[in-house]
């Protein structure tokens, strides 16, 4: 699992489209691979992660989207990142592979409290790969999308089409999708798919059953979502939310 068991001590799970963050101790229990890239720093103690059968000692981890590899950061909290594939950002590390570093894991020497400090986390996390990652949100972001996303803001998740979106603001679908990219850092069909899984975990931070907040986020039933979630995370929501007492959820 990627965003795995919490150890029984508070733990923090940042969720935004196209990034999660999760900061706190963590240890898994079976050889796993997911849908997202994964970067890892270590707080304050180095962790273990496998690659390859092999485990190794390491206060920083890279590991590229649906490589076999288990955690192990029980010793201590470390904060882990899970990119989506597809995402602006994440395509600036995709290239990269698999790899740990024993060097100290220099610059997140606070820990964040809200998305914006999760995100100036996540920079600083990349960082280190010695890139400049792409930040959409320095791109003067185009009228006609900020429209689109009020727009989108009133529709349910499960009924948002590309094709009406950008009718609404007077873009052909093609150039809206060139543009929804462009300006969001995530593609329109994959940033609609994180809606819908925030939709859901929002149900189910506010006290619902999975299989209504599974409803909510216009999965067809439990089974859907749950496959989508572990798909994309490494981690099935019952899993991450059974101690729910233990995580704290930002989003």
């Amino acid at each position: 699992m990627s965003l795995a068991t919490a150890i029984p001590e508070q733990a923090t799970l940042f969720f935004w489209e196209g990034a999660v963050l999760f900061v706190g101790r963590i240890s898994d229990t079976a050889v796993h691979k997911h849908n997202a890239i994964q970067v890892c720093v270590s707080i304050d103690t180095p962790f273990r992660v496998m690659l390859d059968e092999t485990w190794q000692h390491t206060s920083y981890a890279v590991i590229p989207a649906n490589i076999p590899h288990q955690l192990d950061a029980s010793s201590g909290p470390i904060a882990l990142a899970l990119l989506d594939n597809d995402s602006c950002l994440g395509q600036e590390v995709v290239t990269i592979k698999a790899q740990t570093s024993s060097r100290s894991a220099a610059g997140i020497a606070v820990l964040p409290v809200n998305i914006s400090e999760a995100q100036n986390t996540l920079r600083t996390m990349i960082g280190q790969l010695g890139e400049s990652p792409i930040d959409s949100r320095d791109v003067a972001r185009d009228p006609r999308i900020e429209r689109a996303i009020e727009h989108m803001v009133e529709i349910p998740e499960e009924a948002m089409r590309a094709h009406d979106v950008a009718k609404s603001v007077g873009l052909s679908e093609s150039r809206f999708l060139h543009l929804f990219t462009q300006h969001m850092g995530l593609p329109f069909r994959r940033y609609v798919l994180w809606r819908r899984i925030r939709k859901s975990i929002t149900v189910i931070v506010n006290g619902s059953d999975l299989t209504t907040a599974a409803h909510a986020g216009g999965f067809s039933d439990l089974a859907h979502f749950s496959r989508t979630f572990k798909q994309n995370f490494g981690l099935s929501p019952s899993k991450l939310f059974q101690n729910s007492r233990n995580v704290q959820v930002i989003l």
